[in-house]
């Protein structure tokens, strides 16, 4: 019984499962998403210029049909689009700031008013890429303009093969290179924006009833629901600082490496393991280094950690639009060849023979020794134990040597 729950809530999550957050590292600032669906979004990742001129998608719900509204961008991005449209749902600009949409049953959009001069802006997630660089820039941008929701009858006229759904009940997170975070809601028809210094979104309920919950829990949750997301990654997020030990061999990284690795590490705590009823589940994972202008993403089969690289992009006025897929890329790195060449290895043990013949002379040195004169008893049991392990170095030494190795370790 319990077994037939936990794969219904599996596909409840897989249908609309995202989750995002900002990782609370004193030193870094290093959000990352999960995208789950229940639809193929075939997710590419693409450049915007500086400059590109951008037409907004049709609106729902929109007076008099709405007029058509374009726009340049002001900062060059790259955005993560579904069904070949250059409408993003994700992405990182060049000043460092992120937007992303995710799913919120909650969400009731408003019908716009023809009176209202301002102009009407479906692909949010992109008009706030393109035209921000901070959190203060975001909330600037808001009051100039209606946002409205994407008519998804009209979607498939421009981007042929779209499934037509009959809403997108959404709301966005948004990270800066600052490490703020905000959060639009749009509830009963009005736009909410919260600060929002937990850094962490899922879907429903609301951002608001969220952090109730969350103020609430006394216990790390285990499920894959909306709430036990959110909870399981805000209680993560509060050891923002506990890392690996740097000493160690498995623990020796960059600040750089090891933040992206914990990003990484959260991640896991929230994707399905397994598909859903209908297939569905993680299409993508991305990182988004805010700092160094980076973005990382894995695919549901592809879990290959890949990188783009913004401050090496030419985000000039008349550069070209590029795109790439979420699945590209190698999925395994084979470092066989590496490993055929590799002139390390671990250290030989010398015959038992020698060993024994080792261990018993430290056991006869170690024994109580009766002494004459004034050698202090500390000084003859540290000289023949480090007698010892030198007699055990030595045979091991000439063991390795006579293989013609370098040993590591």
């Amino acid at each position: 019984m319990m077994h037939g729950l936990w794969l219904v809530a599996l596909s409840v999550v897989a249908a609309q499962g995202c989750s995002d957050f900002l990782l609370n590292r004193t030193n870094e600032t290093i959000s990352a998403r999960t995208m789950d669906f229940t639809l193929d979004l075939n997710a590419h990742l693409e450049i915007v210029p500086r400059g590109t001129r951008l037409r907004e998608p049709p609106a729902q719900n929109c007076a008099n049909n709405c007029s058509s509204y374009a726009w340049d961008a002001t900062y060059g991005f790259v955005s993560v689009n579904a069904y070949g449209a250059n409408v993003a749902m994700d992405g990182l600009n060049e000043a460092g700031l992120s937007a992303a949409w995710l799913w919120l049953d909650a969400t009731t959009y408003r019908t716009t008013d023809a009176m209202d001069p301002r102009p009407v802006v479906t692909s949010v997630v992109s008009h706030l890429l393109g035209t921000c660089a901070s959190v203060d820039d975001v909330r600037a941008k808001l009051a100039t303009i209606q946002v409205a929701e994407i008519d998804p009858t009209r979607l498939i006229m421009f981007a042929p093969g779209t499934p037509v759904i009959e809403s997108y009940p959404l709301h966005v997170a948004v990270h800066d290179a600052s490490g703020r975070s905000l959060v639009l809601e749009i509830l009963n028809q009005t736009l909410h924006v919260y600060e929002n210094p937990n850094g962490v979104l899922t879907n429903d309920p609301p951002l608001l009833d969220q952090l109730a919950a969350l103020a609430s829990a006394t216990s790390l949750p285990s499920g894959y629901g909306s709430t036990e997301r959110f909870v399981r990654l805000s209680m993560l997020n509060r050891h923002r600082d506990r890392v690996y030990d740097p000493t160690t061999s498995y623990g020796a990284a960059s600040s750089e490496q090891a933040a992206v690795a914990s990003a990484v590490h959260f991640l896991g705590t929230v994707q399905t393991p397994l598909a859903g009823d209908n297939g569905g589940g993680t299409e993508f994972a991305l990182v988004r280094d805010h700092a160094r202008r980076k973005l990382y993403f894995q695919s549901t089969q592809n879990l290959n950690l890949r990188m783009v690289d913004l401050s090496r992009i030419d985000f000039a006025p008349g550069a070209k639009r590029r795109a790439l897929a979420v699945t590209f890329g190698r999925w395994v790195d084979d470092v066989t060849d590496a490993l055929v060449a590799s002139t390390t290895h671990s250290k030989y043990i010398p015959n038992r023979s020698h060993l024994d013949k080792a261990f018993d002379s430290r056991s006869t040195q170690l024994a109580p020794p009766t002494f004459r004169g004034s050698i202090p008893t500390i000084v003859v049991v540290v000289g023949a134990s480090i007698g010892a392990v030198s007699v055990i170095g030595v045979a091991l030494l000439r063991e390795s040597n006579r293989q013609g190795y370098t040993h590591v370790g």
